[in-house]
């Protein structure tokens, strides 16, 4: 039966059905919170997806295990998913006394003696007895149950709870007309009120509810509901009633509505001889380090040494013993190009088949290779065919207070989700895509390793992606190994500090390869020669090479190609100074490798010398015909000269042509060349490469140094944009330094600059932003163009509102739209510049006449703009309390992003619409927003914005006391755990606080809310640290820690004072008046609280409740009891449940509190969704009631006692004293 609706009479063949069903023992009853009854006596479900599990037999018959495994878990591990099930069916069947489910070999069933409330419904429906449906229907299918992590079920239960709620509406509806149509107002009017309760937005309803109260002859109360109406769709939608509407409420006001009028209905909507290529040295004397690197238990290890000492050799003899592997090359030639290094490891995946690639990977994939692309659709197709229509989570939640998702935080919009987040989705498809190579489809030849060569020639993208390989490695030895050069490695700042930082989490160690001991050399060439001799030459090889393997090598080809050295038929070796000087000190030998280089290449006569100079500056790889336009030969004549440079040893054959036996081959010929040469080389190779499309920072660095400026100008910056596409700033800025060293023309410099300064801010790197802005303002003033002085001043201003200035912010802009003749796209910049700023700085209404004067001027074809000028607006109308105006406002920042297909702009409008919604009491809508918002982001990749929702519902549990529900969202914020986000990780630990506070455990509480305020002061968070800190002077005052809360607080106001965080400063005189309290001085506590009144507007809700409960407090302390009630009044149930708590413990602890609180204080209790604190000082102010029972008293010292336990001894002494001093004597 339904509250506040009596039935009528049921009918016989009713009746029997609802005997039929009745008669069974068991009843499952999914309508409303799920439940079991057996005999009529509740049954507790032992976990909730026991729910889910008996709705979807009860609606769907009978199931295969694996269906309802994957509907249940969906982790994509269908082993883990099925014992899920396992246990979970025992653990249904252990709590229920009679069978429940039923097994047909693989399938599932519901037994057929159990009575179910859904079925019940439909039949009953299905058979025309309406008004006995309507009885058996107490809410909404399986309500207060939300699934975050099994999104299939939850599609599945949300499409029947609407299928089911439209039914019961449209049979409300029906049977409401029955019932007005016999005369039967008051039910009607009953049915009426109740489907307004399901959407209070349907005017048809209201209009109904106001015709039955005027055919009762209640006119007043027919008004009162034309009121209601009015302000519900004024404040919700921005809308005025219909005229209709309209009509009837003034013929009632003036009493002259006709019989007519009363009658009319409006529907409600429902819806490779001694030959060089012998002597290749076999891998020996190196046991020592071998065993040093196999010990190791981390993923990635550099090995590090000389150039040539064998650091190569041995990672690939390590890797090949392995199994399969590849080897990643990078070189100086291609240091500035981002991510150069893994592009022919990321071709091969794409060339072998079955590698699952999905569509948001091809997506980002494409701006590195654009033939990955093929068949993916764009990021706006994809958002224009979401469906929008399921919400993210059933509704657990009643009436959350709703705090802006950017609170904490203090982001801009435009930092929502900034290009470094979407860097770090970039960066992580391509390491996600490099994973795959370790994932093999060909089970029998998995990659086992990656070797990467050269590693100080890394870019820093390529740096960072290996640093996500090896976290995502982190259980798996030995996967990267990786070779660098020692002195090269200390001169590259980032490649340094990047393997440093991996080193020190643990994820790699550095080991120091040295060259060949004299020893190690004997060794070596008794291996080669056959020989059990060979002292003295080993001795004087030694001294010739210091042991270097690679001098060792081309010192003995040098030896064999010049005839000193040759082998027997025995395979024997000889010299010939073997008896004329038996110390070889005549042997000759090069003091240097680079003499014993030239001595070779030399052999190898003019034409292949020309050959491998050019070679030496084309690149890593080259092919016959790179080489064609630098060198005057043929193309076969060239392939011919390579095959004889391979043959030689210093070539090696690569599958897109050749590359340099080592590095060290092609330096001694680069540094050999002449300048004019060079240059030459130069020039004709950037001609080459431009011809065949390769990367602009390889034709810049050719035509730079060939002399070609002007040329080199123009392609640096082409790569820096090409670097930017694949979010490779660090390599853009370092490309725009190349640029502007070759420029001094002042409006040259300050179109550069003013490229620069965008990665500045991207990177939030202040110092270069200030820099490079103060010089672009010099420089236009020296100009004396007023659109460049006007930028350069915008520019400026985005670094002060950054840094959290934003009076001078606000200055400078103000400054700059004085001028005349600012082009509007700059004044448009200006006015969001000034808008945002005064937002954070809390003038809000000034911030909102700034945002319109900047919508009024922005260039039409500015879309983004427009749409970041809306949202920003939105926030500020919503910070304000005009949400209807806030709706519109975000509504047109959507419809502007999806006109500019910017899918991340819509992504970050619907996510601030979601919050508004929430601020308008419209939750689901809120979740259905944040549905599309985290089904987009995924596929696009944004995780910077599925953790912020994520992280709102998490607040929307832990603030409603759903401490359970709260566990199930946990799991999924630490998937995305790789985001080290210093703000996300703050976040994280606040909420871990509120957690432990649910759960009884303050100590926990208590340090985690310290850890969270320690990572803000270390990242320099300052507004997340200012409330963070407010927090814990909150707490240290609940703790009865006086001391600790002023100090803590004397500290935090001077903060929030300094930087003008305005939004806190309601928060803090509340704490200050609660210190206040704590010491007696009442008045002093109401002057704080009137104080703090004036930033009443700009607090979040739940500060706004608390300095209202703190207000009370206050006058019951100064005898003003009818105000302090008149404010307790509106902390009414439908309160967050902490703070209703207290706001009933404040009442109970006066004199003669009224008893009706007692029952709701009493359920407060065993609701267990307080916080352990509040509950604490709930269970105390029962505990104190005059005829309190015994137990009462005993179970509030327990309570006490327990919470003491989880702090020190010192805090527990001082928590326990307070507390037990507030109860009477035994």
């Amino acid at each position: 039966m339904l509250a506040g609706l009596t039935m009528g009479p049921v009918s016989s063949a009713a009746l029997h059905l609802l005997a039929e069903v009745r008669f069974m023992a068991l009843e499952l009853l999914l309508l409303g919170t799920p439940l079991i009854r057996f005999h009529g006596q509740p049954l507790e479900l032992p976990v909730r997806k026991a729910a889910g599990l008996l709705a979807y037999l009860a609606l769907e018959g009978p199931t295969p295990r694996s269906r309802l495994a994957g509907l249940l878990w969906d982790d994509g591990d269908e082993a883990r998913a099925r014992t899920n099930l396992r246990q979970l069916l025992r653990r249904v069947r252990s709590a229920v006394p009679e069978a429940l489910i039923e097994t047909q070999d693989e399938l599932l069933c519901l037994s057929p003696e159990v009575a179910v409330d859904a079925l019940e419904f439909a039949a009953l429906l299905d058979v025309g007895e309406r008004e006995a449906a309507l009885a058996t229907y107490r809410g909404d299918f399986l309500s207060h149950t939300d699934w975050p992590a099994s999104p299939d079920f939850e599609d599945w239960a949300q499409a029947q709870r609407e299928q089911l709620s439209l039914r019961w509406q449209a049979a409300m509806t029906q049977q409401a007309a029955d019932w007005e149509a016999q005369g039967e107002y008051a039910r009607a009017l009953q049915a009426h009120l109740r489907l307004l309760q399901t959407d209070e937005l349907q005017e048809a309803r209201h209009c109904a509810v106001m015709r039955l109260y005027s055919l009762l002859g209640e006119r007043g109360a027919a008004l009162k509901q034309f009121e209601r109406c009015r302000q519900v769709l004024s404040a919700e939608l921005g809308l005025t009633p219909l005229p209709h509407t309209l009509q009837i409420a003034e013929q009632l006001r003036r009493g002259d509505l006709e019989q007519s009028h009363l009658a009319q209905a409006l529907s409600p909507p429902l819806s490779a001889p001694l030959s060089v290529t012998a002597l290749e040295l076999p891998f020996v004397a190196r046991e020592a380090a071998w065993r040093a690197v196999t010990r190791l238990q981390v993923p990635l290890v550099l090995l590090t040494g000389e150039p040539g000492v064998g650091k190569t050799r041995l990672l690939e003899e390590l890797a090949r013993s392995r199994g399969r592997y590849w080897v990643v090359h990078a070189q100086e030639l291609t240091q500035f190009t981002p991510l150069a290094p893994l592009l022919p490891l990321l071709r091969s995946l794409l060339a072998e088949s079955g590698w699952p690639l999905s569509q948001a990977a091809r997506r980002e994939l494409a701006r590195l290779l654009p033939e990955v692309s093929g068949g993916a659709t764009t990021p706006a197709a994809s958002a224009s065919s979401a469906s929008q229509s399921s919400p993210l989570l059933s509704q657990p939640l009643l009436d959350p207070l709703a705090p802006s998702p950017l609170a904490l935080s203090q982001i801009t919009p435009s930092q929502i989700a900034p290009n470094a987040a979407e860097r770090t989705r970039f960066v992580e498809v391509l390491s996600e895509a490099v994973l795959l190579l370790f994932e093999s489809p060909h089970p029998a030849n998995p990659l086992i390793t990656l070797l990467i060569d050269d590693a100080h020639w890394l870019d820093a993208t390529t740096l960072e992606v290996i640093g996500n390989l090896a976290q995502r490695l982190r259980d798996q030895p030995l996967r990267l190994l990786v070779s660098a050069r020692a002195f090269e490695l200390s001169e590259r700042p980032h490649a340094h500090a990047a393997f440093a930082a991996l080193e020190k989490s643990g994820l790699a160690r550095q080991l120091r390869l040295e060259p060949w001991s004299e020893t190690d050399l004997l060794s070596l060439i008794r291996t080669v020669s056959g020989s059990r001799r060979g002292e003295y030459f080993t001795q004087r090889l030694h001294e010739a090479t210091g042991g270097n393997p690679l001098f060792v090598q081309e010192t003995l080809r040098g030896l064999i190609e010049g005839g000193s050295l040759w082998q027997d038929a025995a395979g024997g070796w000889h010299t010939v100074y073997d008896s004329v000087n038996p110390t070889y000190e005549d042997m000759p030998l090069s003091i240097t490798v680079r003499g014993a280089l030239l001595e070779r290449l030399e052999r190898l006569g003019p034409s292949a010398r020309r050959l491998l100079d050019a070679a030496s500056l084309a690149g890593e790889v080259f092919a016959a015909e790179d080489l064609a336009q630098t060198t005057a030969l043929d193309e076969w004549t060239s392939l011919e000269l390579l095959e004889r440079a391979e043959q030689a040893g210093l070539l090696r054959a690569d599958p897109l042509g050749y590359r340099f036996g080592h590095e060290l081959v092609r330096r001694v010929l680069d540094d050999e060349l002449r300048p004019s040469r060079r240059r030459l080389l130069h020039r004709r190779l950037a001609a080459t490469l431009q011809r065949r499309g390769s990367p602009p920072a390889r034709i810049a660095q050719h035509l730079q140094a060939a002399g070609e400026n002007r040329e080199a100008l123009a392609w640096w910056r082409t790569a820096a944009a090409d670097a930017k596409r694949v979010y490779a700033y660090r390599e853009a800025l370092t490309h725009y330094a190349q640029a502007l060293a070759l420029t001094k023309d002042a409006r040259e410099r300050c179109g550069l600059l003013s490229e620069r300064i965008t990665l500045w801010r991207i990177l939030n790197e202040q110092a270069g932003w200030q820099q490079d802005a103060g010089e672009m303002l010099q420089l236009a003033e020296r100009l004396g163009d007023l659109t460049l002085r006007a930028e350069a001043a915008t520019k400026l201003a985005r670094l002060t509102f950054r840094t959290g200035n934003n009076a001078e912010a606000v200055t400078r802009m103000e400054e700059v739209l004085s001028w005349v003749g600012v082009p509007d796209e700059l004044r448009a910049e200006a006015y969001l510049i000034a808008g945002m700023a005064a937002k954070q700085w809390g003038r809000l209404a000034w911030a909102q006449e700034q945002l319109h004067l900047g919508l009024e001027c922005n260039p039409p074809n500015d879309l983004s703009r427009a749409g970041i000028l809306h949202l920003t607006l939105a926030e500020c109308q919503a910070e304000s309390g005009d949400l209807p105006s806030a709706r519109v406002s975000i509504q047109q920042s959507v419809e502007v992003m999806t006109q500019a297909s910017d899918i991340d702009g819509q992504i970050r409008a619907k996510f601030i619409l979601g919050w508004i919604l929430r601020l308008s009491g419209e939750t689901q809508q809120a979740l259905t927003a944040w549905k599309w918002v985290r089904t987009q982001a995924s596929a696009v990749g944004m995780t910077f914005i599925q953790i912020e929702v994520l992280l709102q519902l998490l607040g929307l549990y832990l603030q409603e006391g759903e401490a359970e529900s709260s566990l199930e969202l946990w799991q999924e914020i630490e998937n995305f755990s790789k985001l080290t986000e210093p703000r996300i990780a703050a976040r994280k630990k606040y909420y871990w606080h509120l957690y432990y506070l649910l759960m009884g455990n303050l100590g926990e509480a208590l340090r985690n809310l310290l850890q969270a305020l320690e990572l803000t002061n270390q990242e320099n968070l300052k507004s997340q640290a200012a409330h963070f800190s407010l927090v814990l002077s909150q707490f240290w005052l609940r703790l009865a820690d006086l001391e600790a809360a002023e100090q803590n607080l004397s500290l935090n106001t001077q903060l929030i004072k300094n930087l003008q965080f305005d939004s806190y400063r309601l928060f803090e005189y509340t704490i200050q008046a609660k210190l206040n309290l704590f010491r007696g001085d009442s008045t002093q506590a109401l002057r704080c609280l009137e104080s703090g009144e004036r930033w009443h507007s700009l607090a979040e809700r739940s500060e706004q409740t608390l300095a209202d409960l703190t207000r009370g407090e206050v006058f019951f302390a100064l005898g003003r009891f009818s105000e302090a009630e008149e404010i307790l009044a509106t902390i009414g149930p439908s309160t967050a449940p902490s703070l209703r708590a207290d706001a009933l413990a404040l009442q109970l602890w006066q004199p003669d509190p009224p008893a009706a609180l007692i029952p709701e204080a009493q359920a407060l209790l065993s609701s267990r969704r307080l916080n352990a604190l509040t509950a604490l000082r709930l269970q105390f102010a029962l505990a104190r009631l005059p005829d309190a029972a015994p137990e009462l008293h005993l179970r509030a010292r327990d309570s006490l006692a327990t919470l003491a336990q989880t702090l020190t001894p010192t805090q527990a002494q001082r928590f326990t004293a307070f507390y037990l001093a507030q109860l009477p004597p035994e």
